[in-house]
């Protein structure tokens, strides 16, 4: 299955663009768009710049890597691979031999989240796996990183914190169905989940607030920084807004 890289250029009022590249892996891109289009009023032009195929089954996730225009994918052939923007033959990094649905790179280290709840480390300059963990037995949606901690989120509903050292600070369950999306902003962070809920905790990891976003599962969220919006999305098929201060 292909990734796309696509090139944006929203076109102001006074005829002057800016544009930016952008990469993704799927067609819900184009709702993202479309929904920038009516928040900025700009209208918008898309043109796909490259195309990179190497991956036979569904890709599930991507992540930045550490050097400068370079990124990760990984998906249900159990493959991670290493592409730089610049070129269309990516290299394979590592073969897990599970579905990986999760990726997260900070600095030189690389965390990957399977299917079977392991989270993989690896050495990125050495290409080389440091530790194997495994707090749960069922699928790691997503990781993230929050004061120099990882998040970790599962499909059995945990929320789960370790160091950089790798010992577990907290396991926390916040729902008796999957959680899937983990997002930063500011000093608070934001979990969605199976039961189309959003929840808002504060950087104690004590839930703060919890907000019914849909009747099913919500996929993902993102802020717009500029517009200070905040973007969910999910098996609905709805793109929803919210204001961050209403969040």
């Amino acid at each position: 299955l292909p990734i796309w890289v696509l090139r944006i250029s929203a076109m102001a009022s006074n005829k002057s663009s800016s544009s930016d590249s952008v990469i993704c892996q799927t067609a819900s891109f184009f709702a993202v768009s479309i929904c920038f289009s009516k928040i900025t009023g700009m209208p918008i032009q898309i043109a796909k710049v490259r195309e990179f195929k190497g991956h036979t089954q569904a890709i599930y996730t991507m992540c930045i890597g550490s050097e400068p225009g370079s990124f990760f994918s990984a998906g249900a052939d159990g493959r991670i691979a290493e592409w730089s923007v610049e070129k269309t033959d990516g290299v394979l990094f590592a073969k897990p031999e599970l579905p990986v649905y999760s990726l997260y790179v900070r600095e030189n280290i690389m965390l990957s989240g399977t299917s079977t709840g392991q989270i993989i480390v690896f050495d990125i300059a050495d290409r080389s796996m440091i530790k194997t963990l495994q707090f749960h037995h069922s699928a790691i949606f997503d990781i993230n990183c929050f004061n120099n901690q990882f998040l970790v989120v599962h499909e059995n509903g945990y929320f789960s914190v370790f160091d950089s050292a790798f010992n577990l600070l907290q396991d926390i369950r916040i729902s008796q169905e999957s959680l899937r999306k983990i997002l930063i902003v500011g000093h608070h962070i934001y979990i969605s989940g199976r039961e189309g809920i959003i929840w808002k905790m504060n950087e104690n990891y004590e839930l703060t607030e919890q907000i019914k976003a849909d009747d099913i599962t919500e996929f993902s969220m993102a802020l717009h920084d500029e517009s200070n919006l905040l973007l969910t999305g999910g098996r609905s098929a709805k793109l929803k807004i919210w204001r961050n201060s209403e969040m």
